[in-house]
């Protein structure tokens, strides 16, 4: 059966606007295309930020973790080594005080060694001299007088045997008067020298006396200096070990708070990014399904508009056609 004219305008009107409407549609799934692919990559973004973020903080925990293990490292070692030479340096004190002290010991010593003869002799000199003023007599036993008197006596008997007068009665006397004079003469020259001898001894005394003393002296400051310097050491040590430890904790506490720092400044920043990716992704949502709706509306107004025109045209071709009597 032949289709008239008018349904053939009726028909090629609303085909016009179906193809209309379907490229109205077209658009509108590419437009909803486009936001997906849009959210996908923005999504992507997020994923690599979040990645990113997530791979510094590592990195950064791992090198504050390595810094930190580094400082008590090297505070653990300042810990140990400085002990250890404040002990060698004490050791080093001590060895030096002893050392000065043998020396002075050995000096002390061998001073007191040249003195004690004097001293001794300077005694026995003071025990003579106490023995003669006790008794005057005891001089005659005494064997300098002996050896002198007996040598004097030989010496006036040679003499008379010689003229023949060994035993005449001037001889005996001249003996008697010579032995009695020499006693009384010789007394005070011995008194003298057992008095200086005495003396002397006396001053010997003296200086070992003093000897002792400035030893003992010596001994006390050398001994007093280590024990001071040991102190003042020790008292060293414990301020370098405080200072130390104060140091290492507030290097520690710094690397801890620069990390915290570091961390919350990359994770503010990627807060920051992925808000405004969320945001960018929102606005491209939004347009997408502004753009969809815009295409959907062209979609329905172009089958409405071919359907429109197509029954107008139908109309009007139908007017004009002339009417059967």
């Amino acid at each position: 059966m032949a289709v008239s004219t008018g349904t053939a305008l009726l028909g090629g009107t609303v085909a016009s606007g179906l193809l209309g409407a379907l490229g109205a549609g077209s658009q509108s799934n590419a437009a909803g295309e486009a936001a997906d692919a849009q959210a996908q990559a923005m999504m992507h973004a997020s994923d690599i930020q979040q990645q990113m973020q997530n791979t510094y903080l590592q990195f950064l925990a791992q090198q504050t973790q390595n810094s930190q293990e580094m400082m008590q490292n090297a505070t653990q070692y300042g810990m140990e080594t400085m002990p250890y030479y404040a002990n060698q340096s004490i050791g080093a004190l001590q060895q030096g005080a002893d050392s000065a002290a043998g020396y002075m010991t050995g000096g002390y010593q061998d001073a007191q060694g040249f003195l004690s003869p004097y001293t001794q002799a300077g005694g026995q000199s003071l025990d003579m001299l106490m023995g003669m003023i006790e008794d005057p007599s005891s001089y005659e036993q005494s064997p300098g007088y002996e050896f002198l008197r007996d040598e004097s006596l030989r010496g006036i008997q040679a003499s008379a045997a010689a003229g023949g007068r060994l035993q005449s009665g001037g001889t005996l006397r001249e003996l008697t008067n010579y032995a009695s004079g020499l006693a009384a003469q010789d007394y005070q020259n011995q008194y003298n020298r057992l008095y200086q001898m005495a003396n002397m001894g006396q001053q010997s005394a003296g200086a070992q006396s003093n000897l002792a003393s400035q030893y003992g002296a010596n001994m006390g400051n050398l001994y007093n200096n280590l024990a001071g310097n040991v102190s003042n050491i020790y008292s060293g040590l414990g301020t370098n070990m405080s200072n130390l430890a104060m140091q290492g904790a507030g290097a520690q506490t710094n690397l801890g708070q620069n990390y915290a720092n570091q961390a919350g400044g990359v994770m503010q920043g990627t807060a920051n990014n992925l808000a405004n990716l969320a945001v960018q992704g929102g606005q491209n949502a939004a347009a997408g399904i502004t753009n969809q709706s815009n295409a959907w509306t062209g979609f329905l107004n172009n089958i409405g508009s071919g359907i429109n025109s197509g029954i107008n045209n139908y109309m009007l071709y139908n007017m004009f056609q002339p009417r059967a009597n």
